[in-house]
C-alpha cells in the first residue's frame, strides 16, 4: 500500500514539473511549471515577464545567456520573427554597468520597482537593460513593440521564474 501511494506522489509531482531536455542554441516549448524546473536543476537565475495569456513560452539556453520568448498565436517555436524576449545574462557587476551606462548622454534611464536601474538607448527603445545591486545577472527585455520594453521594465513584472 505504501509503495502505491509512493509511486502514485511521484508520478503526480514528476508530470508536469520536469525540467524540458534543453539543448544549447536549441529553443523548445515550456511551460511556466518546466521553466521553473529549469530553472531550479541548473541552478540558474531566469527571469522573465509572468504568464501572458495566449501566449506560449519558449525557452533557448545558450552560454551567453537564457532567453524566454513569448509566442503570440500562429508563432512556433524557432520562428526567426522577432517576439518580446527577456533575456538573462550573467554578469557578475551588471549594476555597475548598468549605472556607467545611464550617464551616456545618448541613454535614458529610470529607476525599476526593487531597487534596480533600466537603461536603453534613445535611437533605439527597443531593447531595454535592467540591473540590480547585488545581482549577477543583467536583464534584457527586447520587444518590436513600441513603448512595450520601457513598459514592462517600470513596471515591476520582470522577475526571477520560481
Amino acid at each position: 500500500m505504501a509503495a502505491a501511494a509512493a509511486a502514485a506522489a511521484f508520478l503526480w509531482f514528476a508530470g508536469d514539473d520536469a525540467a524540458p531536455d534543453v539543448r544549447a542554441g536549441v529553443p523548445v516549448s515550456v511551460s511556466a511549471d518546466e521553466l521553473a524546473s529549469y530553472a531550479e536543476e541548473t541552478d540558474a537565475t531566469v527571469y522573465w515577464a509572468g504568464a501572458i495569456p495566449s501566449r506560449e513560452l519558449e525557452l533557448t539556453a545558450t552560454r551567453a545567456g537564457t532567453y524566454v520568448r513569448y509566442l503570440s498565436p500562429g508563432y512556433e517555436v524557432g520562428d526567426e520573427r522577432r517576439l518580446l524576449t527577456i533575456a538573462t545574462y550573467p554578469l557578475q557587476n551588471a549594476f555597475a554597468t548598468a549605472t556607467a551606462r545611464a550617464g551616456n548622454a545618448q541613454m535614458a534611464s529610470a529607476k525599476t520597482p526593487g531597487g534596480g536601474l533600466a537603461v536603453w538607448s534613445r535611437a533605439r527603445p527597443t531593447s531595454v537593460y535592467v540591473a540590480f545591486p547585488q545581482v549577477g545577472q543583467l536583464i534584457e527585455i527586447y520587444s518590436p513593440k513600441s513603448g512595450e520594453a520601457t513598459g514592462l521594465a517600470r513596471s515591476g513584472d520582470i522577475v526571477p521564474v520560481g
